[in-house]
């Protein structure tokens, strides 16, 4: 996970920079930070651009952050579905609810990147 805390400059519509790196948020929302504005943020980075997880704007004292009920939630549905599914007791089905434990593993896994953002860029800023 990259965290990154500074000035924002060049704001636009869904792409910010805080000290030099690019800011994407790719949900459909407007950022929550202005020009000179001091954030905070953590997430995910790619190619040099950071997708956030959350963002807290410590000038105005907002935080928006990604859902992490859903994920958390869809992860324990999808690995119950694949504890049914290796019930089957034949290979085939052994190794498709693998997989699919593996999926949920993998959403509850992001759930929790997500919480560990929420709690970086509100204490690191306190």
């Amino acid at each position: 996970m990259t965290k990154i805390e500074g000035v924002v400059s060049g704001t636009q519509k869904h792409l910010f920079k805080v000290n030099g790196c690019f800011v994407k948020i790719i949900s459909g929302e407007p950022p929550i930070v202005k020009d000179g504005d001091t954030a905070s943020v953590a997430g995910h980075m790619k190619r040099g651009i950071v997708k956030p997880y959350a963002i807290h704007n410590t000038t105005e004292q907002i935080v928006r952050h990604e859902s992490y009920t859903l994920p958390l939630l869809a992860g324990i549905l999808v690995i119950v579905c694949g504890v049914f599914v290796i019930t089957g007791l034949s290979l085939p089905l052994i190794a498709l609810g693998s997989i699919v434990i593996f999926i949920g593993t993998l959403m509850i896994a992001r759930g929790i990147a997500i919480i560990r953002a929420i709690k970086y860029v509100t204490e690191s800023c306190t």
